[in-house]
């Protein structure tokens, strides 16, 4: 929808009360991305402590894109730092 359409659609104070309703109860990808987070952050602090926050798992809306090399790598830290935190937390050396 284009924004003429949309102005011909809703009024301006009808844009204004959805403004503020988005404001107090986000919706779409934000709000999706900000569950995300914290379900990360829950993982994470659950393996590993909780020297995060959720901040630190938001997406950033930076304009580089990670490529697959870089997602894979992330996960392969994180994989390596839970195994070493296992290994810790049980005093075993696993292979």
């Amino acid at each position: 929808m284009s924004v003429r359409e949309a102005q011909e659609k809703i009024s301006s104070s009808e844009f204004a009360e959805w403004m503020e309703y988005y404001r107090l109860q986000p919706f779409g990808e934000r709000r999706a991305d900000e569950h995300n987070a914290w379900l990360c952050y829950w993982t994470y602090t659950t393996m590993l402590g909780n020297d995060r926050n959720p901040e630190d798992f938001m997406l950033k809306n930076d304009e580089r894109v990670q490529s697959v090399d870089d997602k894979m790598n992330i996960l392969q830290l994180i994989a390596n730092q839970a195994q070493a935190h296992k290994e810790r937390k049980d005093g075993i050396k696993h292979s």
